[in-house]
């Protein structure tokens, strides 16, 4: 099916980036079967829900947690994220394995989640906070 020359197809390569990019029909004189890119600004965010379901799921892959032990406040979930950009922190409220080294296992969760939000989301908290609200035998 043939497309004018004139119409343009969304293409989504980057949100994260802030930039939304946008493939055409190459020009006569170019391979018709490469798109070209053509760069339109704007910004794209990730919600603090996505974050903390990402910093949830990073912290229960760490050996030792259990867990995340529920707040009694509506969508907590275990996790609290707060602030965004370069003031973002992340708050994990855990239930560990009872023997685990409750250090080993909050270092462990931190450095997880950082690198997690790091490669999913392109976000680097400021803090993450650990708490261990309880101990579990397993």
């Amino acid at each position: 099916m043939l497309r004018p020359r004139h119409e343009f197809v969304p293409v989504v390569l980057s949100s994260l980036l802030g930039l939304a990019f946008f493939a055409s029909d190459a020009p006569e004189d170019e391979d018709a079967s490469r798109p070209r890119i053509g760069l339109m600004e704007g910004k794209a965010r990730i919600s603090a829900d996505v974050l903390a379901r990402y910093a949830a799921d990073a912290a229960r892959e760490v050996p030792g947690v259990v867990r995340l032990v529920e707040s009694h406040l509506p969508r907590r979930h275990g996790v609290r994220v707060a602030g965004e950009g370069t003031e973002l922190s992340v708050e994990l409220r855990l239930a560990v394995q009872w023997g685990a080294s409750i250090p080993q296992v909050g270092r462990a969760v931190q450095q997880r989640v950082v690198e997690y939000l790091a490669r999913m989301a392109d976000a680097r908290p400021a803090a993450v906070d650990v708490v261990v609200d309880e101990i579990e035998r397993v």
